[in-house]
């Protein structure tokens, strides 16, 4: 794989990065910032939906988004009595992020044998606040359902370009099989970048993207097979 080249990041992504770069901005002064990316995090939970003749159909996903970006998101945001924010302005901020990453398949790949699926689309959007932190939730629906007894699936949600670090959620049930058989089964496979990349990512400050290839670097991935397949 080439190396990334150091460029910026390309649209729409880079909307869906202004507030997080607005936010890396306010603390840019501080002890506390980094230049290296990844500049913020999210918790990902993913289960894995199955069909009546065992093919996976679809991925339910959920976002946590980490405190520092929920945080200037829902500044100026009106709350209630409870403190929670405003549901409404919780629903317009998600629904403009998930139009912000449609051309990237909601930073999300999956593969049969090694060949991309297809998006087909997208439905049970929904948003919270929960522990400070902002929830995102929906389901993507692949354009074909996928054998995991014949073909070898793996999934993986990223940032192309690596300004946030997406990573299955510590602890138990970060990845279901739902409606899947007794013999199906799931490995997390753990990033494993080359010295280059991590280099180039310790590198890169607030403006700079490393290019649209190194989040994959950085991304765990998910290996589902059922049957006796290895």
């Amino acid at each position: 794989m080439d190396k990334p080249s150091t460029v910026r990041g390309r649209l729409p992504l880079r909307r869906w990065l202004n507030t997080l770069l607005a936010a890396i901005a306010v603390l840019a002064a501080t002890p506390h910032d980094a230049p290296a990316h990844p500049h913020a995090w999210i918790d990902v939970k993913v289960k894995v939906l199955f069909d009546d003749k065992g093919r996976i159909f679809a991925l339910e996903e959920t976002w946590l988004f980490d405190p520092l970006y929920t945080a200037f998101s829902l500044d100026g945001v009106k709350r209630g009595k409870d403190g929670a924010p405003d549901q409404q302005a919780v629903d317009a901020l998600m629904r403009e992020n998930m139009k912000n990453i449609k051309e990237y398949n909601y930073l999300t790949e999956v593969e049969a044998n090694g060949v991309k699926t297809r998006i087909s689309g997208v439905r049970d959007i929904g948003s919270g606040h929960e522990n400070k932190r902002l929830r995102l939730t929906f389901t993507l629906l692949l354009e074909t359902p996928l054998d995991a007894a014949r073909a070898a699936v793996q999934y993986a949600v990223f940032d192309p370009a690596y300004y946030i670090e997406m990573l299955h959620a510590e602890g138990g049930g970060a990845v279901e099989l739902s409606g899947a058989g007794p013999d199906c089964r799931f490995r997390l496979i753990p990033p494993n970048p080359s010295p280059d990349a991590v280099g180039l990512a310790a590198a890169l400050d607030r403006t700079q993207s490393g290019g649209d290839g190194l989040g994959k670097l950085f991304a765990e991935r998910v290996s589902i097979r059922c049957g006796a397949a290895p």
